[in-house]
């Protein structure tokens, strides 16, 4: 299994919703007609938590804006990336420190 999906696999299994905030992601959630945006409402009824990746190539005001999506959340912690330069060993050591997934000693 390669380690994005063992990343991703480890978060859904803990029960936390899973939000890659790119560019396309928040112009998805600008455009979805339903109040509010239909994959978050389903989110806020499954979890109350979520792990908000934010892309760094975002600007200053649409990284407020995705936020704003995810007001109503009891906990949301984020993890800044560079889409463009994705690190999957880097993106696992975060996600190690948040303790969304725990740590191996064979990694």
């Amino acid at each position: 299994m390669n380690k994005q999906a063992t990343i991703f696999e480890a978060i859904a299994s803990s029960g936390i919703f899973l939000a890659l905030g790119t560019a396309s992601y928040l112009e998805e959630l600008r455009n979805d007609k339903s109040d509010p945006a239909q994959q978050v409402k389903m989110a806020k009824a499954l979890r109350k938590r979520v792990l908000l990746l934010i892309d760094s190539n975002l600007s200053p005001g649409q990284k407020d804006e995705l936020r704003t999506f995810f007001d109503d959340f009891d906990e949301v912690r984020e993890v800044t990336f560079d889409s463009r330069q994705l690190n999957w060993d880097g993106l696992k050591v975060a996600l190690e420190g948040l303790a969304v997934i725990p740590k191996r000693k064979d990694d």
